[in-house]
C-alpha cells in the first residue's frame, strides 16, 4: 500500500500512477491514486513519470532539475518541453520496431 500524494489515502502499488509535479522550476515525485489521476491529468503542473522512478532517489530530482534548468535557461516554457519528450519517444518507439 502507498500513500496518494494528493489525498492521502492508501491505495495498492499497483494502481498509484509515479508522476512529477513541477513547481517553480524543481520537480517532485508523486504518488497518485486512480480517484485523483484525472486532476492530475488535467493540471499542467504534472506529469507522467519515468519508468523507475523513486519518490526516494534523490539521483532522478538532480536528472529533472538539470533538465528544468536547461528549459528555463532558453525559455522553453513546459507544454512545448513535454511535446518534445513524447514525439521523441514514439520516434525512439518506432526505431525500436523497425
Amino acid at each position: 500500500m502507498e500513500k496518494c500524494s494528493m489525498c492521502s489515502k492508501q491505495f495498492p502499488e499497483a494502481t498509484m500512477k509515479k508522476m512529477v509535479q513541477i513547481i517553480d522550476r524543481k520537480a517532485y515525485a508523486q504518488n497518485i491514486c486512480p480517484a485523483c489521476q484525472h486532476l492530475a491529468v488535467n493540471n499542467p503542473n504534472y506529469y507522467y513519470a519515468a519508468t523507475n522512478f523513486s519518490p526516494n532517489d534523490i539521483s532522478h530530482s538532480e536528472e529533472w532539475a538539470r533538465v528544468i534548468e536547461e528549459a528555463h535557461r532558453y525559455q522553453v516554457p513546459p507544454q512545448i518541453l513535454h511535446e518534445l519528450i513524447k514525439t521523441f519517444g514514439k520516434t525512439k518507439e518506432k526505431m525500436k520496431k523497425g
